[in-house]
C-alpha cells in the first residue's frame, strides 16, 4: 500500500505544515521579544521608558510586520484556507506604521 491510501500525509503537505509552524513560530517569539522588551522597560523606567522604546524595539517589530505580508501569498497559493482580503485587511497597520 502506498503512504497516501493510508491516509499519511505527502512530503508536500509534511514539508507545507513545517514551514507554518517555523512562520507562526517566528511571528511568536517576534511578537514576544517585543511585548517582554517593553514591559521591562516600562517596569524598570515607568513612563520615561517611552522615549527609547522605538530604538528599542523598532527593528524587530518592523521584520514582523514585513513578514506579515506572506499571509497573503500564503492564500494565494493555497497554503492557508483563508481568503486574500482576510489577508489583505491586515495590511494597512503596516503601511500605517511605515509611513
Amino acid at each position: 500500500m502506498q503512504a497516501e491510501e493510508l491516509g499519511w500525509p505527502t512530503k508536500r503537505e509534511s514539508l507545507k505544515k513545517v514551514y507554518l509552524f517555523l512562520y507562526n513560530l517566528w511571528q511568536f517569539v517576534g511578537f514576544i521579544y517585543v511585548i517582554s522588551v517593553m514591559s521591562t522597560r516600562y517596569l524598570r523606567d515607568g513612563p520615561e521608558s517611552m522615549e527609547g522604546t522605538y530604538e528599542a524595539v523598532g527593528w524587530m517589530m518592523h521584520l514582523c510586520l514585513m513578514t506579515q505580508f506572506l499571509e497573503v501569498l500564503h492564500s494565494l497559493t493555497g497554503y492557508t484556507k483563508g481568503s486574500v482580503f482576510e489577508a489583505i485587511v491586515q495590511i494597512p497597520i503596516l503601511l500605517v506604521e511605515s509611513i
